[in-house]
C-alpha cells in the first residue's frame, strides 16, 4: 500500500497562494510524477497518444491520459441525434446552464441554471442556435435524468469502481467548458459532433490558478481563460506544457484523476462521461496520495473550506476526522486508513490553523454517524 508522503515545501502561487499546510508536504512527490507529465514546450501543444481498448491497461498503470478507439463499437448511443433525443426523452426535465458564453463562465467563477423540459433545449440547438450559445445541458445523470437511455449505453467494461455517473452532455458549436479538474479518473466519449481537448499535468496545479479555496463544486476550477489567457494575471500559465487531441463520434479519452482539461466543441455534440477509479478498498486512495497529494489536498481542502462559513460547521469540526472518512467514502467507495487520516488531518489542521480538534462532548459521542461535508454549488455558482 502506497504511504503518505514525507513533508516538503511546494512554491506558492504568485498571485493567490494556497495556504501553507496545503503546500506543505507535497512539492517532492509531485516532482517525482514529472516524467509522467507531457514534454515542456511552452504552449506548443504535444498529441495525446492513441490506443485500442485492449491497450489501455498500460496507460491506466502509467497514470496517462489517451485516446481510445472502438471502445465504444456497437453501443445504441451512436445512433443520438439531438432529434431523436427529442422523440424519446423530450418531456423529460433537465437542468440546463445559462451564461456559459461570458467570461465569468470561461473562468469556472459564475453560472445559473434553469430546469425545463429536454425538448426546449433541444430546439433551441436545432432552430435558434444564437440564443443556444448561452446555455449549455451539462453533467445529466442518466439512470435518473434519462432512465429510458440505458439500453444506449453502460460504462465500458475497462472502468473498474464507477464512483458517479454516466452523465450526458449536449451542447452547441462553438462552446467552451471552463478549464478544470476532477477528484476522479474520468472516461469522456463523444457520440455526437468533435470536440477538442486540452489536458494540463496535476503536477502544474498552481500554474493553472486554481480560483479562491472556497470555490463552488465538485471541481477545481481554473482562473485561466485557454482561449486567451491573460499572462500579466497568470504569468505561470505561459509556459505550462499541455496535451491535445480532437475527438469524434465513438472516441473516448481517458482523463487520469486531477488532470486539467479543457473542452471546446467544434460542432453541436452529444457526449457522455463516468467518473471512476480503481477497484480494491483503498486502490484509488492509495494511488493520489501516492503521486498526485498536492491536488488531492487542494480539493479537499476547497471542500471544507466551503462548508466552513456554514452554521453547521461548528458541529462538524469534533468530527472532522471522521466525517472526511465518510466523505472519502460516499466520493470514492474508498476506506482511509489510520495512516491516511493521520497525513490528512496534519495538513487540514494546519491550514485551520488549530492544534487539535475540538473535544467532543458526552452528547456528540453518542453520535452513529459524523456529521456530512456536503459539496456545495452544485447546481449555481
Amino acid at each position: 500500500r502506497a504511504s503518505p508522503p514525507p513533508s516538503q515545501t511546494d512554491p506558492p502561487s504568485p498571485s493567490a497562494p494556497p495556504p501553507p499546510a496545503i503546500l506543505s508536504s507535497t512539492a517532492s512527490l509531485d516532482a517525482a510524477t514529472t516524467a509522467a507529465a507531457p514534454p515542456s514546450q511552452s504552449l506548443s501543444p504535444t498529441a495525446v497518444p492513441v490506443t485500442s481498448p485492449s491497450g489501455f491497461s498500460s496507460f491506466f498503470a502509467d497514470h496517462r491520459a489517451c485516446k481510445i478507439e472502438g471502445l465504444v463499437e456497437g453501443y445504441g448511443a451512436l445512433d443520438w441525434t439531438v432529434q431523436s433525443l427529442i422523440e424519446k426523452v423530450g418531456e423529460n426535465f433537465v437542468h440546463v446552464r445559462q451564461g456559459v458564453n461570458t467570461e465569468a463562465y470561461m473562468r469556472g467563477q459564475k453560472f445559473m441554471i434553469e430546469r425545463m423540459p429536454f425538448k426546449k433545449y433541444g430546439n433551441l440547438l436545432l432552430n435558434d442556435p444564437d440564443a443556444a450559445k448561452r446555455y449549455y445541458m451539462a453533467v445529466q445523470n442518466i439512470k435518473t435524468t434519462f432512465p429510458q437511455l440505458l439500453d444506449d449505453y453502460s460504462p465500458p467494461s475497462i472502468i473498474q469502481n464507477v464512483h458517479f455517473g454516466p452523465y450526458l452532455w449536449i451542447g452547441a458549436a462553438n462552446h467552451y467548458e471552463f478549464c478544470h479538474f476532477d477528484p476522479d479518473d474520468g472516461l469522456l466519449t463523444i457520440f455526437k459532433g468533435r470536440k477538442r481537448v486540452r489536458l494540463y499535468h496535476y503536477d502544474h496545479l498552481h500554474a493553472l490558478y486554481p480560483n479562491p479555496l472556497g470555490s463552488k463544486g465538485r471541481t477545481i476550477q481554473s482562473a485561466v481563460n485557454c482561449d486567451s489567457p491573460d499572462y500579466a494575471s497568470h504569468p505561470l500559465f505561459k509556459d505550462v506544457p499541455y496535451q491535445e487531441c480532437d475527438l469524434g463520434p465513438g472516441d473516448s479519452l481517458f482523463i487520469p484523476a486531477f488532470t486539467w482539461h479543457q473542452v471546446t466543441a467544434y460542432e453541436s455534440s452529444i457526449s457522455v462521461n463516468v467518473f471512476w477509479g480503481d477497484s480494491g478498498p483503498t486502490a484509488f486512495i492509495d494511488k493520489v496520495l501516492a503521486t498526485r497529494s498536492s491536488s488531492f489536498l487542494h480539493w479537499l481542502t476547497n471542500i471544507v473550506e466551503q462548508n466552513r462559513p456554514m452554521p453547521a460547521f461548528v458541529k462538524i469540526l469534533p468530527f472532522l476526522r471522521e466525517s472526511v472518512a465518510w466523505f472519502a467514502k460516499i466520493q470514492y467507495s474508498n476506506i482511509l486508513t489510520e495512516e491516511h487520516l493521520d497525513f490528512i488531518m496534519k495538513e487540514l489542521l494546519t491550514y485551520l490553523q488549530l492544534d487539535q480538534l475540538p473535544v467532543k462532548s458526552e452528547d456528540q459521542k453518542k453520535r452513529k454517524y459524523p456529521p456530512k461535508l456536503k459539496i456545495r454549488g452544485l447546481l449555481f455558482r
